[in-house]
Parts: C-alpha cells; sequence; structure tokens
C-alpha cells in the first residue's frame, strides 16, 4: 500500500502530486481527486515493476528520451492513460474513503 503525505509545495510548483516508488505526496492546495491519485498510482505499479530501485534511473532516462519535456514522458503518458482505468481509479476511491483523504 501507498504512503500518501500532503506536503506544503512540491517541485514543480504546478504539481498536484508527486510519486516516489511507494510515497505519494500531494500538495495541500490541491483538493484530493480519484483521478489524479489513479495516475499517481499507476506510478507506484510503475515503480514496483522496476524493484523501486531503478525507477529514479528510468524515469530519468525516460525524460531526456522526451527531450525534457514531460507530457512526453513514456511513463506519463502511460499514468496519463490509466488515470481513467477502473482499476486505478476503484483503488483510489478506495484509499480516499479508507484514509479520510480531503
Amino acid at each position: 500500500m501507498p504512503w500518501i503525505f500532503k506536503v506544503p509545495f512540491l517541485i514543480p510548483p504546478w504539481a498536484a502530486a508527486q510519486t516516489w516508488g511507494f510515497v505519494i505526496l500531494w500538495n495541500v492546495r490541491w483538493p484530493i481527486s480519484a483521478s489524479v491519485l489513479a495516475h499517481e498510482l499507476r506510478h507506484v505499479d510503475q515503480a514496483r515493476r522496476l524493484l523501486w530501485v531503478g525507477w529514479p534511473f528510468a524515469y530519468l532516462i525516460a525524460w531526456i528520451r522526451a527531450d525534457f519535456n514531460y507530457t512526453n514522458i513514456s511513463y506519463e503518458v502511460d499514468a496519463r492513460k490509466h488515470a481513467s482505468d477502473p482499476y486505478y481509479l476503484n483503488w483510489a476511491k478506495k484509499l480516499i474513503a479508507e484514509r479520510n483523504l480531503k
């Protein structure tokens, strides 16, 4: 199960959330959203598949391959596709309810 922490800021500042392995950091200025959380949960699965330690390196390589264009990073493209996937949406809704996230 991922850990979810609300934080006062993120880098980049426009981000609602970020995933670092199995830790999801949520910007307190953004309301918790099932679709954004589903996106982040897909990143948790991506990191798990890369054995956590390989995730930062794989993401960096994907970012370089995308010419440092966030929207074209393969992991982000994949997570955006899965943000509406029932598996991830249901997982997100369950976490929101169980942990009383607001």
